[in-house]
């Protein structure tokens, strides 16, 4: 089985206001992904951390790119934590607001099928990617910043 994952290094990613505005809200340093796609399926199942650092005072809201994907659970510090998805993005209510410069991970499991932004070839077991990351990880899907990544296949 062949896996081909081209994302761009590094990773691009900012984060963005809950309501999608480009207001620098947080900035995301890093994301520790585990992701099991079904070739044959053609679906993804992932679970990823998201490290990021507040950008202001009481940021009670964060919200991520999430593309179609359907999001299981969504934790802090092993906590549920609410959300909801709406437009394509998952916004998650923080159960204490971050202060500046405050780090916090989020962790996300999710599952989809998605139809663009990743391309399966079951007859070849092959699955490969090129940009449109939010389609097969929860992320912040815009250019203007950098953030390591960690990805287990």
């Amino acid at each position: 089985m062949l896996l081909l994952f081209g994302i761009p290094a590094p990773l691009a990613v900012r984060g963005r206001a809950s309501d999608g505005s480009s207001s620098a809200a947080f900035d995301v340093l890093h994301y520790n992904a585990q992701i099991e796609p079904g070739i044959a399926s053609r679906t993804v199942k992932g679970k990823v951390l998201i490290r990021f650092v507040s950008q202001t005072n009481d940021l009670a809201t964060v919200g991520f790119d999430c593309g179609e994907l359907t999001i299981e659970t969504v934790r802090e510090n092993g906590a549920p934590q609410q959300f909801s998805t709406r437009e394509r993005r998952c916004n998650i209510a923080l159960s204490r607001p971050a202060q500046l410069g405050e780090t916090r991970e989020i962790e996300i499991a999710y599952h989809g099928e998605p139809r663009r932004g990743i391309r399966f070839f079951p007859d070849q077991a092959q699955v490969y990617t090129v940009f449109a990351t939010s389609q097969w990880l929860v992320c912040v899907d815009a250019p203007d910043d950098k953030a390591t990544l960690s990805l287990n296949l």
